[in-house]
């Protein structure tokens, strides 16, 4: 935690507000002291469980308690007793009421989500000082198979990100202590580049990195220069080719991709040409696609092209060096493939939409095929995902399929982007607004019917 956090924690023990100085003559002065105090209390509620699956309650009370643990080991503010939130569980009282009953000015409340094949915590705050809230604080919490490790703690069975979520709790209580953006670019930056830290631990550096530079960036191109050093790239490129972690190998090429630095060159052609891995000779190839005009890019590619033992890698190489136009083409035929994977296909949809950046209609032949993709396929993640990419030119042939699907499919996972697809690109078509309020109050999963209670909201707002 920062140097302010601890002050402040400080500050407050040291300087007890005694019961003289809150019954003094002064009531503006007393009540100042009563916030500060109040400033340290919160109430963690039970969690929603969102999901129809049988193990969703079971990871819920093991997340919260183990987020309950981790907030009271810190001995920075007062938690509220289990047994006397257990009570609002499932109360129809508002946060503010909640609090003013606990006695409490901070109420954190969470819900748990199956997003195979991980379980997910999403947390909401609220100050009832300020009736301040905020939402979409995330953590992974449990995978449904267990030969899946993705940084689980063996003794929890919750991931070790579970801290992240701690340590958003102590900025949403001491909001004073969040750095600008310039100071977390910093902080990221220090942390990339210290080689004592473990891979993953220097990764969260990196993403750091990027994350504060989609906000600087916001300035103008040129500021993307002052975000990604030269000792910044440098240090890329060591763990690109380095790292004894293939995911971590992946992920460097992956976060590199827009950088646009040279030096990036040979290390991308070396793991290209020597990685043992198929994902990462496969990321290297996507990546080199943007140094098509440096020396020994093309050559690289085309030995890839044609000697690589991978057929993901061949292809990703070949798809490297075409032109737009090409690629294009190249996107079609594998959406209008019968070989192809359902996965493959929906790939292929998404990026001939990210390529339509003016959001063009698709050809008729290709929207056919991906509703057919959206309606039939057996994968329920393309029945989820690919409404997205092809709702994005506001195409009303798209809204029937998925107001069908909204009644009759079986996966709640379906249900739950059909809604949210609805309402946020087709909330005044004729029928979207009486499907979603039939799915908030008669679908059968509560994750559907909690999402259409949300949507209903800020969508249909008159």
């Amino acid at each position: 935690m920062s140097r302010i956090i601890a002050c402040i924690a400080v500050f407050f023990a040291a300087t007890p507000v005694t019961a003289e100085q809150l019954e003094s003559s002064d009531p503006e002065a007393g009540q100042h002291a009563q916030l500060a105090l109040d400033l340290n209390t919160i109430a963690v509620l039970p969690f929603e469980v969102l999901t129809v699956d049988p193990v969703g309650p079971e990871i819920s009370v093991a997340a919260y308690n183990e987020l309950r643990s981790q907030l009271e080991a810190l001995g920075r503010f007062s938690v509220v007793e289990q047994s006397r939130v257990e009570p609002f569980a499932d109360s129809d009282m508002s946060p503010a009421e909640i609090a003013r009953e606990l006695g409490v000015a901070n109420i954190v409340q969470g819900s748990i989500q199956l997003m195979p094949p991980y379980y997910v915590l999403r947390l909401r705050f609220f100050n009832a000082q300020t009736e301040r809230s905020r939402l979409g604080t995330t953590a992974l919490i449990g995978v449904t198979d267990p030969t899946i490790k993705c940084a689980i703690n063996p003794e929890t069975a919750l991931p070790d990100g579970i801290s992240n979520v701690v340590d958003s709790v102590e900025q949403w209580l001491f909001p004073v202590a969040e750095p600008s953006w310039e100071q977390k670019l910093i902080i990221a930056r220090s942390a990339f580049l210290d080689v004592s830290l473990t891979d993953e631990e220097r990764m969260l550096g990196l993403r750091g990195i990027r994350e504060a530079n989609v906000f600087l960036n916001r300035g103008g191109p040129d500021q993307k220069s002052t975000a990604y050093s030269g000792s910044v790239v440098v240090a890329a490129a060591q763990l690109g080719l380095e790292s004894e972690d293939e995911g971590i190998r992946h992920s460097m090429w992956f976060t590199m991709a827009g950088v646009g630095d040279v030096y990036l060159v040979e290390p991308l052609l070396h793991s290209l040409k020597n990685d043992d891995d198929v994902w990462v000779r496969t990321q290297a190839a996507t990546t080199l696609a943007g140094f098509l005009d440096e020396p020994g890019v093309r050559t690289g590619l085309d030995y890839a092209r044609v000697n690589d033992t991978e057929k993901m890698v061949r292809k990703a190489a070949n798809l490297s060096m075409l032109s737009d136009a090409e690629q294009k083409e190249y996107w079609k035929a594998i959406v209008m493939s019968p070989s192809e994977s359902d996965q493959a296909r929906m790939r292929a949809i998404s990026d001939l939409q990210r390529d339509h950046r003016n959001a063009e209609p698709l050809d008729d032949e290709i929207m056919q095929r991906a509703i057919a993709l959206g309606t039939r396929s057996r994968d329920p993640r393309v029945r989820s995902r690919i409404w997205w990419n092809i709702s994005k030119t506001g195409d009303t042939k798209v809204v029937e399929p998925m107001l069908q699907l909204l009644n009759n499919d079986p996966d709640e996972r379906v249900r739950e982007s059909v809604v949210v697809v609805l309402s946020h690109s087709f909330p005044e078509e004729p029928g979207v607004q009486e499907a979603i309020e039939g799915a908030k109050t008669n679908d059968s999963s509560p994750l559907v019917r909690k999402k259409a209670e949300e949507v209903m909201t800020y969508a249909f707002r008159r």
